[in-house]
Formats: C-alpha cells, structure tokens, sequence
C-alpha cells in the first residue's frame, strides 16, 4: 500500500493495527477499493482513519479530506451522525459488533454493521464501518407486502360477498336476509351499511342498516325514522336510483352536511355519525331499479376511491336479485292462494244436525295451485253434499281442472244428486274439455238428516275410500273404488248406503295424507290414519280435521310434496 495514500491516517498506527505484510495490504487494499459497499474506520477519538473509495463517492469532499477528521469538523448532518456516533462509541465501550439501518445518505436506506477492530492487546483499537444499499430490497419488501395486502384484502372482499350471497339465498324474506347481507359488509366493506327499496307506489323504504358502532346503529335507525326519503329529492339516493349510476364521495365535508341536513337537528345528528366518505350503488334487476345500496366509511377514517365501485356494483346486484325474486316469489304466492281459495268453500256451511270440519295443506311453499279440493253445499230439496277430489297435475292446468269438475259437481247434484249420475256427468265433462291424459279422482256423498241418524249415499271414482268411525270406536272403509274420472267413457259407478248415529263420523282424505313420508323415506300409510282416528272416538269434526293434519305434519315435517286435504263429516 502505498505510503502516501491518502485514504489512510496516523500511517504509524497501520501496522500494530492490521499487521499485515506489503503483499497482503495491496491484495487488502484492491479488495476494498473493488467493493461497492462503502467502509469507513474510526479511531477511538472517533476520527476517520479510512475511508473507502464506495465511501468517498458518497461524500462531497476530495479524496483523502476526510482522513483525520471528526464529522463535527466536515459538517456532516447531525440528525444523521449523532445516533451513529452512539452506536460507534458502544463498540468501542463492549466491543460488541453493532448492525443497524439508517436513512439519508444520498436519498438511500442503508443497513451498516460496526465491527470492532482489536489490537495485539485485545482492546478495540478501531472499529469498522461497512454500509451496503438496501434500498432497492426494502422497496421489493413494500411492493410485495402492498401486493400481499392487496390480496389479503380482496380475498377478505371476496369472502365477504360469498357470507352475503349465502345470507341473501337463504330465505325468501328479503327484509330478513338484506339485513343479514347487510350486517356482513362491516366493516370489511363499511363501517355503516344502508339497503333502501323502491315501493309499489314509488315511495323509497329502508329496509336495512348496520353499524359497526352499536351506538351509532341507533342513530342512523332514527335518522331513517325521523327523516325519510324524498323520492323527489335531487340528490342522494333518489338521484341515484333515478340516474341508475354509482355516487362516490371519496370525502364528505361539512359543507355538504349542512346543505343535505332539513334543519339543525338533522345537521346534529348527521355529524354525530361522524360520516366520513360514501359510496352508492343502484340495486338493478332484470333492467328495473329495485333500490339502492349505501356504504359509508367513518370512525376507520377509510375512504372509498374508484376502485371500490366494481366490489359495490357486485354486491348490489346480489342484494337487488334476492330483492326482486323474493318479490315475484309473493307476487305468485298471493296469486296461488287467491286462485287456491277459489278452489275451496270460502266457509263450511251450518247444516241442522250435521257437524263439519276440513283441513287443508297445500303442496310446496305456496306457490304452485294444488290439485286436492272439497264442497260441502246444501241441496234445494233438503239434504247436502260432500265431496272430496284429487285432479292431476299442479298449477295452473290442475286448477283449470279442479274448476270444472267442481262446477260439473254442482251443477249435476242441483239437477239430481244421485252419485251416480253425478260422476257420469263429471267423467263426460273432463272427456269433452281435456285430453285423454287427463283425470280426477272423487269421492262423493250425499248427506240426509233425520231424526236421530244421518243417510249417507257414497260414490267413489278412483278415490280413496271414505273411513267410518264409529262412536265405540269401531273403524271401517266406506264404498268401492270404481274408475277414474276422465279414463273411460262408460264407467260404471257403485253406490254404498250407510247410516251415522250421533257421535259417527264418516272421514274423507286425499291420498296426500296417506303417501305423507318421513325423513327416512317411511310412508304415513293406512294404518297409521287408523290409528290415529280410532285413537279419538266421537272427537269433534273440526278437531278430528286437524288433528290428523297434525299427525302427518309431525310425521312429515319438511315441506310437503303433495297436497293434503281432509273432510269430516259428523253425525251431531
């Protein structure tokens, strides 16, 4: 190493401090001056000894200035040298290396370890100094945590739309599950979460609102309460639903607060919410706005940006498909039962010395018109009928069916109500309306009261056979078969005379009560409707009605396949 270089100090030093030999201090020397990472050595008055090449290009100063110097007298920054000095200065007092980072040189992280150098005596006679650039790797480390946290965050987004698509198909009952959906978003998605819905006469309702903050819940509830929607407004959520475009508000300021609020109490309570940034979707279905989703961000101090929108949009057409399909769902469910009471006696009639009673269940959740029906209807002449049936089918081609045969029913019995010439014109009207696939099944009775007994008249057509149940409880099947209605052109019908006492009852059921299964896939059968009539001698009409409706619902408790209609008749 050559004697006058000027990157080393105090050249008498040198040797009790390295020991080197000449050849070793130039390989030494052109190791270090190959370097990119920049060393300096201090001296135990914490002076520059050396100052590698990588370090002088760090500096402002000439080559060699440094030597000898403190960085007080080269006017380093402070801020910069004094927790280094620190760390120097504990080197030398435990001679203990040191690694640390440190920031500001030439606009660059570095990461410097401090090495103590020892003498022949042991003692820290200098201390190395050597930096290497981490700005680059730090910059890697953030860009890979940023897209690490990008990720996180858009799985838990993504979660978060599957727990609110799992809430919003889980019922029928939207205000029920939009307010599941609803409570969900936050405070992944919001810290406050509003669903407002457009109503038959165009009026704008809340139908959900959740909150982070319990206490904040409350308030945005009696802002909901106290301040309604205008759905004439121009702003807010009735611009949105009428423009059918997002509302973004990355920062809601006071002014805007004041010029939303209807008065100073609405201006309280709108800043008591603390409302932060907002951001608003359009609910559309099937091309109709249905509503509007609104998300807002507060006490998190979040805000929502461009990017947000797309999540938003997902969510609301979610929230607006669970909305409009649990609409149309009671849109057809009001018009099932409407169609279904059509079917059915508004009422039983009250007939002197005969006690009635019916149940009736439907098959699926409502929506769909059952083929089960019974009449009961007093006859001119003195006297009534009862009639049980079963039509084929479901929907709106049974109930097509359901009314003919039902209008034939009355019709035939009013001119003359003999059973068999009742289903011989019933069978004739469905072989000249319907095709030949088409059939019905009936039981049919005629109901004659007398002093102390009633006369019954029975035709079945492919019915289930009537049970007579008799006050001492003695239990039988009433009636033949016969065809079924709508199969054959000349059918022939067999009537069955029987007479009930007081206490008797003759029960009428459709097959729906009998082919009822469990869970494990056990039909009710027979037997078990035996049972449980014989089980209740002389019960009441309506009681016994209902109790076999029962029985079977217990027996099968999901939603039923297939319709299930029973008629009492009573001897009183």
């Amino acid at each position: 190493m050559p004697a006058g270089d000027r990157r080393w100090g105090y050249r008498e030093r040198r040797g009790n401090v390295t020991g080197h030999t000449l050849a070793q201090a130039r390989l030494l020397e052109a190791l270090i001056e190959a370097s990119p990472d920049p060393m300096w050595v201090y001296g135990p008055d914490l002076r520059f000894l050396f100052v590698s090449p990588a370090a002088e290009r760090l500096s402002p100063r000439a080559p060699g200035e440094m030597i000898g110097r403190s960085w007080q007298e080269l006017d380093m920054p402070a801020g910069l040298m004094e927790p280094f000095e620190r760390q120097v200065r504990r080197v030398f007092a435990t001679g203990e290396r040191q690694v640390d980072e440190v920031g500001g040189m030439s606009g660059r992280m570095w990461e410097y370890i401090l090495t103590p150098v020892h003498d022949e005596a042991g003692e820290v006679a200098a201390v190395l100094a050597t930096a290497r650039d981490i700005t680059e790797r730090l910059q890697h480390a953030e860009e890979h945590l940023r897209l690490l946290t990008a990720e996180q965050e858009a799985r838990e987004r993504l979660t978060v739309l599957a727990a609110a698509g799992e809430k919003l198909g889980s019922s029928l009952d939207y205000r029920t599950t939009v307010q599941q959906a609803a409570e969900v978003t936050v405070p992944a998605l919001a810290d406050w979460c509003a669903v407002d819905v457009v109503g038959e006469e165009g009026e704008i309702l809340p139908v959900a609102v959740a909150h982070v903050d319990p206490d904040k819940l409350a308030l945005a509830r009696e802002l909901q309460e106290r301040y309604p929607v205008d759905p004439r407004s121009d702003r807010g959520v009735p611009a949105l639903i009428r423009e059918r475009a997002p509302q973004i508000v990355p920062e809601i300021s006071d002014e805007m607060l004041r010029a939303g609020a209807h008065d100073p109490e609405h201006l309280e309570l709108l800043r008591a919410l603390d409302l932060r940034s907002y951001l608003g979707v359009p609910l559309v279905a099937h091309n109709r706005v249905v509503g509007a989703l609104g998300l807002v961000m507060a006490e998190s101090g979040r805000r929502y940006t461009e990017a947000d929108i797309g999540l938003a949009e997902d969510l609301g057409r979610r929230i607006a498909f669970a909305v409009d399909n649990a609409r149309l769902y009671e849109l057809n469910r009001a018009v099932a039962r409407t169609l279904q009471r059509s079917l059915l006696p508004p009422a039983l009639p009250d007939i002197e010395g005969i006690e009635l009673g019916a149940s009736y269940r439907p098959a699926g959740s409502g929506t769909i018109v059952g083929g089960d029906f019974y009449d009961v209807f007093e006859l001119p002449g003195g006297g009534a009928v009862a009639a049980i049936g079963d039509v084929c089918g479901k929907g709106v081609e049974a109930a097509a069916l359901t009314g003919l045969v039902r209008h034939a029913l009355r019709a035939a019995a009013l001119r003359d109500p003999d059973p068999v010439h009742v289903l011989d014109t019933i069978n004739e009207a469905i072989r000249a309306e319907h095709r030949s696939s088409t059939f019905c099944t009936v039981a049919y009775a005629v109901l004659e009261p007398g002093e102390s007994e009633l006369e019954v008249r029975l035709g079945c057509a492919g019915h289930p056979l009537p049970l007579l149940s008799r006050r001492d409880g003695q239990l039988a099947p009433l009636g033949e078969p016969g065809v079924l209605l709508g199969v054959v052109d000349d059918p022939t019908w067999v009537t069955r005379a029987e007479s009930l006492g007081p206490g008797d009852a003759l029960v009428l059921y459709t097959d729906g009560i009998t082919e009822a299964r469990s869970p494990a896939g056990q039909m009710f059968g027979e037997q078990r409707l035996h049972d449980v009539i014989a089980r209740h001698p002389g019960m009441g009409a309506v009681d016994l009605a209902q109790t076999i409706q029962r029985t079977v619902a217990e027996f099968n408790p999901r939603e039923p396949r297939d319709d299930k209609a029973i008629l009492v008749v009573r001897r009183a």
